[in-house]
């Protein structure tokens, strides 16, 4: 008996749902990379803002350190560079007093004031014995030292600056001595500390002190009295006698100013100074704004003058010329229009009178009587009585 095929064995077929199950399979599988896709995109970007946000910080941290270490460098730039330049000035300063100093001049002179003193102190040594001089500098030996800054006697200086010290006050020291006597200390102008040889020893000059130097200086006299008025601060000032001033003087107002401008030699009234005649302004003169006024308050306004012109600013062009015992002109552009004469009146060019029958020329006949001459539109000529 042969054998059966399997699928004789079962008499309908059974159908394999196997590409349904595959295209399920592959749903699930799109759906879980999606999600997968998703969260690592999420995880990433959420770890590069983390990242990038802890960056920053530390950056700008590293910036503001960097900008205050720059800072701090500047300021110990700066403090070094005015060091150096302080150091520079004192360094030039002792450079020229170095230059100034004349060693074997300053030698001369210490030697020769000393003998000077020498020869005073063995004057008073022999005047007056020993005991006139308190501070026993003569009765002492040379190696004495004590609380005196002169002794000892014999000491050394390491400095010039030292030398001229002790100098200075040992010359003090002398001066001071001989005042006790009834005189001493300087007695000429030249041996005074607080006196600027400079300016004092000069001709005509006299002795002015000054605070901020602490120093007489030489000035000049005001007016030959000796006193000096560089600033004058006074309600009331009586000067007898001429007064000059050799550079501008300003006159200072409420209001306005006026000013003696010694250069150009004007004076100078400025806008709206007015320039006042008579005891009650009775005329004034002045300049305000854009104009210029002349003002009479009380009887006539009179000019007198043999010959008087109107002229423009330029002084090119006459508007009125009045000549004595002659004529007087009037101008139009500068061409003489009208000039009276000994007889009447001289015209240049047209006469225009009148525009209506009310206006015209005035005619006077022999007998007194005026007439007024009208020219009608035809040109005809009539008269009228006034």
């Amino acid at each position: 008996m042969p054998l059966k095929k399997p699928s004789d064995l079962f008499e309908e077929k059974i159908e394999v749902e196997t590409p349904v199950k595959v295209e399920e399979l592959q749903e699930q599988t799109d759906s879980i990379s999606s999600s997968l896709t998703s969260s690592l995109t999420e995880a990433i970007d959420k770890n590069l803002n983390i990242l990038s946000k802890e960056y920053s910080e530390k950056l700008n941290k590293f910036d503001y350190k960097l900008a205050t270490l720059k800072e701090e460098i500047n300021i110990k730039l700066n403090d070094l560079e005015n060091n150096d330049k302080s150091l520079k000035g004192e360094i030039g300063l002792v450079d020229e007093r170095q230059g100034r100093i004349n060693i074997h001049q300053l030698k001369q002179e210490v030697t020769t004031e000393i003998k000077k003193l020498e020869d005073k102190i063995e004057t008073i040594k022999e005047a007056y014995e020993e005991h006139i001089l308190n501070e026993g500098l003569l009765n002492e030996p040379p190696s004495t030292d004590n609380e005196d800054l002169l002794t000892s006697l014999d000491q050394k200086f390491i400095t010039l600056d030292k030398f001229e010290e002790h100098y200075k006050l040992f010359v003090n020291r002398i001066q001071k001595q001989l005042s006790t006597l009834g005189g001493g200390g300087a007695v000429n102008i030249r041996d005074l500390d607080d006196v600027d040889q400079s300016t004092a020893r000069v001709n005509n000059k006299y002795l002015k002190y000054n605070s901020t130097t602490n120093k007489w200086e030489g000035a000049d006299a005001s007016g030959g009295s000796g006193i000096g008025t560089d600033n004058v601060s006074t309600s009331t000032l009586n000067v007898v006698g001429i007064s000059t001033f050799n550079d501008d003087v300003v006159f200072k107002g409420n209001n306005t100013n006026m000013r003696w401008d010694h250069s150009t030699s004007d004076l100078i009234l400025f806008d709206s100074t007015r320039l006042e005649f008579g005891s009650n302004k009775d005329f004034e003169i002045w300049h305000g704004g854009a104009h210029t006024f002349m003002k009479n308050s009380a009887g006539d306004f009179r000019i007198r003058g043999d010959k008087i012109l109107l002229k423009r600013a330029d002084d090119t062009e006459r508007y009125l010329e009045a000549n004595v015992n002659n004529e007087v002109k009037l101008f139009f552009n500068g061409d003489e229009k009208f000039a009276t004469t000994n007889t009447g009146i001289n015209v240049t060019g047209d006469v225009k009178v009148g525009v209506s029958t009310a206006q015209g020329v005035i005619l006077t006949s022999p007998n007194g009587t005026e007439y007024r001459l009208i020219v009608a539109d035809d040109g005809t000529l009539s008269t009228t009585a006034v």
